[in-house]
């Protein structure tokens, strides 16, 4: 989909606003879920006489193409959601409304008869990335009927959550597994008390793969189907980044993410920016998301370690201190040894290999700056230290 270079209607510019306008901001309102206060915006795309409606969210795309317009001019217009609320219900009582931009590119003014809503036009908008990619070798069909009752069982909680004994609340990542012409379809509200479910049917023959997403895009952008069109949902069987769900009139993509990464990503990557530290890659493929860093010449892993009932979330620094160390029992003695006389940290044999291990919680994400500048201070003379183990 190509979306039209950032620019505002000339003088005397006006187009007409419909149901099928409505009905696509109401979608892309509803998925991509816009915050006016803070600052966000749905945005009205016409492009070689395409009418578009778009939002781009944290992690998310959406679309929905209204009419093939006739308006000569391309424009990328961003629009408040509140002031599209009260547009929507003016259109709805006089089925067709015109749009136009006030002479000093200020406010839009959407009109039926004598009736008027008047809205400033948004003047901090730089949209980020606002296009929509359905590329990929894998495409899975959904009719509307499982597309419905997969996005049924995403939405539905078990009940509502206690964010007090739960600090660090996320609603559970859907977690969908293709292959052997099935899909399988799982949300775990276990680590909040709740229970597993799971939604099995058949779809087309497609190569096995397994990822995670935010069951809230999915979910909604799921049951808001108003065209009763089919789904297809497109994605990469090679390390997949992002899922796209669309048909001919609406559509939208959702990043691929694993749920322990997006509880903790954001504030563990603030802490490392702290120390100059950005975090290129997250490696998911184990159990354990890893992600390598090296501070002051030192490398280390931060590791993340979820927990299925959501108390004890932590995340584990590793730092190798000594390597090509006899793996036996006299080294193991040593280890133990070491370990008594520390606090707050431990020794970890691996292989050949010892480690010093800090464990933070995740409700204490801030205490990561510190341990890491600790544990480089302390490379050094835990090198000299644990030299002697390898004569």
């Amino acid at each position: 989909m190509t979306l039209a270079q950032i620019q505002l209607p000339p003088s005397g510019w006006s187009i007409e606003l419909t149901k099928d306008d409505i009905e696509r901001f109401g979608f892309v309102k509803q998925v991509s879920r816009r915050l006016e206060t803070a600052g966000e915006v749905v945005w009205l795309s016409i492009c070689d006489g395409e009418r578009t409606w778009c939002a781009k969210e944290r992690n998310t795309t959406v679309w929905g193409n209204a009419v093939l317009d006739g308006s000569p001019f391309d424009l990328l217009l961003p629009f408040a959601p509140v002031f599209l609320r009260h547009v929507a219900g003016l259109v709805v009582e006089s089925s067709m409304c015109t749009l136009r931009v006030s002479p000093d590119q200020k406010v839009c003014i959407v009109s039926s008869g004598a009736e008027e809503v008047h809205g400033d036009i948004p003047s901090q908008w730089e949209p980020s990335d606002l296009e929509f990619y359905t590329d990929g070798d894998i495409n899975i069909n959904l009719n509307p009927t499982q597309a419905r009752r997969l996005g049924e069982l995403i939405n539905d909680w078990p009940g509502p959550v206690d964010k007090d004994e739960y600090p660090n609340f996320l609603a559970p990542f859907v977690v969908i597994e293709v292959g052997d012409e099935k899909m399988t379809c799982t949300m775990d509200w276990s680590r909040y008390g709740g229970r597993a479910n799971t939604l099995v049917f058949a779809i087309n023959a497609t190569p096995h793969l397994k990822f995670e997403c935010d069951s809230y895009v999915l979910g909604h952008g799921l049951t808001e189907n108003f065209s009763h069109e089919d789904w297809t949902m497109t994605l990469s069987s090679t390390n997949p980044t992002h899922l796209g769900v669309h048909n001919s009139e609406i559509g939208f993509t959702v990043t691929l993410e694993r749920e322990c990464v997006a509880l903790v990503r954001e504030q563990i990557e603030n802490e490392l920016k702290l120390l100059d530290l950005e975090v290129k890659e997250w490696r998911t493929e184990s159990a354990h998301p890893i992600v390598h860093i090296t501070y002051e010449s030192t490398q280390m892993e931060i590791v993340i370690i979820p927990d299925k009932t959501g108390h004890d979330d932590y995340i584990r620094v590793t730092m190798c201190v000594a390597s090509g160390v006899s793996n036996n029992l006299a080294t193991l003695q040593e280890v133990n040894n070491f370990n008594e006389a520390r606090l707050g940290q431990k020794y970890v044999m691996n292989g050949d290999s010892i480690f010093l291990v800090t464990d933070i919680a995740t409700t204490a994400i801030s205490e990561l700056f510190l341990a890491i500048i600790t544990m480089a201070s302390q490379w050094a003379d835990l090198s000299v230290l644990f030299a002697a183990l390898k004569d």
